[in-house]
């Protein structure tokens, strides 16, 4: 991913407008907390802190792209969430080197002319009371940059790249490119605010389902090795893309406010994100493929642009852009959790274990503390602290099973600031708004505690080829072949060499993964089971249903229940007051509390270009055996990983009982 000035003034510039006299922007539906507001918590917490004592919180020590960078005196080119002072004390050199260093003409930063000179980055911190100069400049910016509502509504390509005549695809090529593709994803929304150009709301939606309905892959992001070709499972997405893909879907929901928009975010954020890097965040992958049962250097590249390490696990195993870009991930997400709604409202927008602290209107102080260890269970517990009455929203996924999700909502006690309630009341059926999917409650002032159960069922989602994907919740299922690791001295990314061993701290490393057991099985979507060792985790073995593919990806609401469950009404006991710890990493072999099982058989599977080929048509698929159960876990935990199976029906293969 090496961006040129004008594809960076991109992500923000899409439809020439008139020039811009107002100085008013559109409001979001959601607005942003400022940075700060929100402090991650739980498993959220310990993956910032693992990458704070991992990979990208050692970076200005060592690797040459930060450590001598050119924006801090060094000839090379290319976070207060967890309060780390090491990280802080980075960011203050980096800062006082640069502004020490302010060019004669005002310039801050090492650009000399002023074609190299890119102003997107700056403009959010331009003195206040220029707002008209801003939008002008905004006009010149979108009036030159590429035009996404073009490619949205006339240009877009809905068939696999790979067939299509290399004089179109070349010439589209800034629309294609992966990591384009996920920043492109909120322009039209972006300019949609001050231009006030309501047809870019329809060219926002439709290039969010266009490119995951066509070049999505099914851990949530877009497949892309370097260039979108298709939705092949063993092509591959890139760790810069994710990161740009979800920062892109957060800021459309809290710009527009669809909720599948969140959907999305979370979905990448819990699976593409964590399964592209090693547990402890000390080595990552350029590219991932959702079908990927081995990390080694290949013979041969299968992708269009990446070399034949770019799938294994390294400081630097392509081009270096992900090795600084990645740790932007969490960070960006944990600080979109919570978002306004209104004058006096506060919401749970990306669930997840946080503290939240607001000033409302009329000066209402809010402090909201989640407790939770989703998505690997199914409650969140708040508790909350409010001056003065509010209303308080959380987010209801579009999974969301309607007859076992619920609200509780707790005693209040204004006097006691530590209060946890020992009584609830009868619990809520859940009513999310149908476009945000926001459920309100009123809450009064004092200390008050809410329960809040999401059901689930395991969603088979229909996949190119008649293969399918396997989600329960937020979360996609796989399978993790057994592995051996083989852990070598790191390369550089252009020449291949092996850097100097004083170059780099001994954690750092080149990972090869081989698998030791079979991955080319098929299953049988009738048979699937969901497991949770959490107790907080509604049971619905053999529960499961199949979803149309939308820009959801994991189909709509629905009340569909298990032939096994039931029960007939909301789980009506009351939340635990805490969540118990989740292992630490929790993207670790073994770790997630949660799995799938189903019957599986071998099958004849195929390897072209050093990757499984895409998987065999129904015709040709025959068991090689008896049927054989086979469990699938979290995909984020599982660096070797199959996620995406040919489907065969067993009615007939083994003991299915």
């Amino acid at each position: 991913m090496k961006l040129t000035p004008l594809v960076v003034g991109a992500v923000t510039g899409v439809v020439t407008a008139a020039a811009a006299t107002d100085k008013t922007l559109l409001p979001f539906v959601f607005e942003p907390l400022p940075l700060g507001s929100i402090k991650p918590a739980g498993w959220l917490k310990d993956q910032m802190q693992l990458m704070a004592d991992g990979l990208a919180g050692h970076e200005a020590d060592f690797c040459r792209y930060v450590h001598k960078s050119s924006w801090t005196g060094g000839d090379q080119e290319y976070s207060s969430l967890n309060e780390a002072f090491g990280l802080k004390a980075q960011v203050q050199t980096a800062v006082d080197y640069i502004i020490e260093r302010q060019q004669s003409d005002g310039w801050i930063g090492p650009e000399q002319t002023p074609e190299a000179r890119n102003f997107w980055g700056r403009y959010s911190h331009y003195p206040e009371n220029n707002g008209q100069t801003l939008l002008d400049n905004m006009k010149y910016l979108n009036d030159a940059a590429y035009d996404w509502a073009y490619w949205y509504e006339e240009a877009f390509i809905k068939v696999d790249l790979d067939t299509v005549s290399a004089n179109l695809t070349n010439s589209l090529y800034q629309y294609e490119h992966g990591v384009n593709a996920g920043q492109g994803l909120k322009a039209g929304a972006v300019i949609r605010r001050f231009t006030n150009n309501d047809t870019l709301l329809k060219s926002t939606r439709d290039g969010v389902n266009y490119t995951f309905t066509y070049h999505g892959d099914a851990a949530g992001s877009i497949i892309a090795d370097e260039r979108m070709i298709g939705l092949a499972p063993s092509r591959g997405a890139e760790l810069c893309t994710h990161v740009e893909t979800m920062y892109s879907l957060s800021y459309l929901y809290q710009n527009l406010g669809d909720n599948l928009f969140a959907n999305r975010c979370e979905l990448t954020a819990f699976n593409a994100l964590p399964a592209t890097v090693t547990s402890d965040w000390w080595a990552h992958q350029y590219m991932m493929e959702v079908n990927q049962p081995y990390s080694t250097n290949l013979t041969e590249t299968p992708f269009f642009n990446v070399n034949t390490l770019g799938q294994t696990f390294g400081l630097e195993p392509n081009y270096p852009c992900c090795t600084v870009n990645h740790p932007q991930g969490y960070p960006k997400f944990a600080s979109a959790s919570f978002v306004k709604v209104g004058d006096n409202g506060l919401a749970h927008a990306l669930l997840s274990p946080a503290t939240a602290t607001a000033t409302l209107g009329s000066g209402n102080k809010v402090t909201v503390t989640c407790d939770t260890n989703y998505p690997f269970e199914s409650t969140l517990q708040y508790t909350i602290n409010a001056d003065k009455a509010f209303d308080f929203h959380v987010r209801v996924p579009g999974w969301y099973v309607s007859g076992s999700s619920s609200i509780n909502v707790g005693d209040s006690n204004p006097g006691n600031r530590g209060y946890q309630p020992q009584t609830h009341q009868a619990p809520q059926k859940l009513s999310p708004d149908a476009a945000t999917g926001m459920h309100k409650i009123s809450v009064p002032a004092g200390t008050n505690t809410i329960g809040y159960t999401l059901g689930a069922d395991v969603v088979v989602e229909p996949r190119s080829n008649d293969t399918v994907a396997l989600h329960h919740g937020a979360l996609l299922y796989a399978l993790a072949p057994g592995q051996t690791v083989q852990k070598l001295p790191p390369r550089d990314w252009q020449n291949k060499t092996v850097y100097p061993v004083d170059y780099y701290p001994p954690q750092v490393h080149d990972t090869y993964m081989f698998n030791t057991s079979a991955w080319n099985i098929a299953i049988d979507p009738s048979t699937v089971k969901f497991l949770s060792k959490s107790p907080s985790s509604s049971p619905s073995p053999a529960s499961s249903h199949m979803a149309g593919q939308n820009a959801n990806g994991q189909g709509q609401p629905h009340t569909a229940r298990s032939p096994r469950d039931t029960s007939t009404s909301p789980n009506t006991t009351p939340p635990q007051t805490q969540a118990p710890p989740l292992p630490n990493p929790i993207f670790a072999p073994g770790a997630p509390p949660t799995s799938i099982t189903a019957m599986a058989c071998e099958i004849v599977w195929p390897i072209s270009k050093g990757v499984p080929s895409p998987p065999p048509l129904k015709r040709d698929r025959a068991c090689l055996g008896g049927a054989f159960e086979v469990s699938l876990v979290p995909y984020g935990a599982a660096k070797l990983h199959m996620a995406e199976f040919p489907t065969v029906d067993l009615s007939g293969k083994g003991n299915l009982i």
